[in-house]
């Protein structure tokens, strides 16, 4: 498989595809795309951009359940479903929490937020509520 002569060649242990905000990125074909290629051996996962799904009008929640298999890092970000506009995290329309719930607790996660005039208070704070988000999770694990 070509994908794996390139991974190989650039000593690439681990690739991941992450779904876009384009009209065709859907869940459905980033699932279709990831177990084609896991299936011819392509050392693949998937990242779950929580956001991206709501420019494509798709549930995270239902999406996360849907690809939970082959994620392997998650990209949070909330959105106001109207606007599209990128919030900070549990201020737009996606349940951060229940998307997270589809994921093993240590998964890999990044967060993306509007900085605002003082990023690293602001980063404090959302690393605050992610934390706060996964201890609720475990909890109910």
């Amino acid at each position: 498989m070509i994908l794996n002569n390139v991974l190989n060649e650039y000593e690439i242990n681990h690739f991941t595809i992450e779904n876009g905000q384009e009209s065709y990125s859907t869940a459905d074909k980033l699932n279709q795309i990831s177990i084609q290629l896991i299936e011819k051996g392509a050392a693949v996962s998937l990242t779950f951009d929580t956001g991206n799904f709501m420019y494509v009008h798709e549930d995270p929640v239902k999406n996360a359940k849907l690809l939970k298999t082959n994620v392997t890092y998650v990209h949070l970000k909330d959105i106001k479903a109207g606007t599209l506009e990128m919030t900070l995290l549990n201020e737009g329309d996606i349940s951060i929490a229940e998307v997270l719930k589809a994921f093993p607790s240590d998964i890999n996660t990044a967060i993306e937020y509007p900085f605002g005039h003082d990023p690293l208070d602001v980063l404090k704070k959302e690393i605050d509520k992610l934390t706060a988000i996964k201890e609720a999770i475990e909890k109910l694990r």
